[in-house]
């Protein structure tokens, strides 16, 4: 259900808390491919780096905020160069001091 609603325009993709480790660090524009546990249908988005969410319960859960969600057609060459351009337009790109 998850990963149908991720390819229907889903702003968000949670994850596990133990996979905190692998996606704390994620740059803005980085680029997932997620995968249908049911079928191995994959699909690529563009992502931010890992938030919490909270409840009014206490819980809550990490995710990462969808900033390119995956279109009719659209590659992983197509989202690479949206990203490029994304972080570009937001300040973000490397940065070099000499």
């Amino acid at each position: 259900k998850m990963f149908s609603a991720i390819m229907r325009g889903r702003m968000s993709v949670p994850f596990a808390n133990d996979r905190l480790p692998t996606f704390a660090a994620l740059p803005w524009a980085s680029i997932l491919t997620v995968e249908c546990d049911d079928d191995g249908r994959t699909g690529t988005v563009a992502v931010g780096p890992a938030r919490f969410a909270a409840s009014k319960s206490g819980a809550g859960y990490w995710y990462l905020p969808v900033i390119e969600p995956p279109g009719p057609g659209v590659s992983k060459e197509t989202l690479l160069r949206h990203a490029a351009r994304w972080r570009t337009a937001h300040g973000l790109d490397e940065r070099r001091s000499e």
